[in-house]
């Protein structure tokens, strides 16, 4: 590979100097969301200026953007042999085409697809944030006439088929992931049918220790033969921190399945 270094300097929004997302690493499918990846740069050349290696760490930078200490400049690496100038010109290796959208620090692509326009209504009104509301309203509004008033807005959103996806701040992510998370444990605990999807759906959205926790007790319920799997890939920093978990497991499935049998039962009487 043929690289070339160069230092570019960041405003005071974090935006990077000539630089553009052009897609994220990786793929997502419409039934496999939601999904955080990873942004990819390119600059006006088309020349590839990111990868997994090269990017900046994206919780560090969030904290620094919180404290307002964003780096007056950053150093990146030029591919000078993977160039994307057109827009349908493939991204090297694993990748996923979108934008372009100006490159700035501390941000990343989330994408949302089938699971969460199904329950688009009961999203927005869990969500306190009004960035994600607004995400989400606009996620809405491509499927259905009734929100035909919301206009295309100014944020880095975009539609590919079913999938929805935005490139957003940490903080932002965060939410809009901890505002699925909500809904999935919802659905996980007093849904009689779908568990293992909802289980997954949890897994995808997981904000916390808990969530994940709670997501594998869904799995096990539902008979899903990969849930310890799930947990050890999760919890892989120490065999300690990998067993320590197993009792809360064992708590969670006896918490969702006898929540289901109360329901289970209320509804045969009704």
């Amino acid at each position: 590979m043929s690289a070339k270094l160069d230092t570019l300097k960041v405003s005071q929004d974090g935006c990077v100097e000539g630089l553009r997302v052009i897609g994220f690493h990786g793929t997502v499918t419409a039934n496999r969301t939601p999904a955080s990846r990873i942004s990819i740069w390119a600059d006006k050349r088309g020349h590839i200026c990111c990868s997994r290696k090269s990017h900046l760490h994206f919780t560090e930078l969030a904290l620094a953007k919180s404290e307002s200490r964003l780096p007056p400049s950053v150093k990146i690496a030029r591919d000078l042999e993977a160039s994307c100038k057109k827009s349908d010109d493939p991204i090297p290796g694993d990748g996923t085409r979108c934008g372009p959208w100006p490159a700035r620090l501390a941000l990343a692509v989330v994408v949302i697809g089938d699971n969460e326009r199904k329950r688009i209504d009961a999203l927005l009104r869990r969500t306190q944030n009004a960035n994600v509301f607004r995400f989400l309203s606009w996620f809405r509004s491509q499927f259905t006439t009734l929100d035909n008033r919301v206009a295309r807005p100014s944020g880095c959103y975009e539609l590919q088929d079913s999938l929805g996806m935005w490139y957003c701040s940490a903080e932002d992510n965060h939410s809009l992931l901890q505002t699925i998370a909500e809904e999935a444990r919802a659905a996980l605990l007093y849904e009689q049918d779908g568990t293992e999807d909802n289980a997954w759906w949890l897994q995808r959205a997981a904000v916390s220790d808990e969530d994940i926790v709670m997501a594998v007790a869904g799995l096990r319920l539902a008979g899903s033969s990969v849930w310890r799997e799930v947990l050890k890939a999760y919890f892989h920093e120490s065999e300690e921190r990998y067993t320590a978990p197993h009792e809360l497991v064992h708590h969670f499935e006896a918490l969702l399945g006898s929540t289901k049998r109360v329901r289970n039962r209320v509804a045969s009487q009704e």
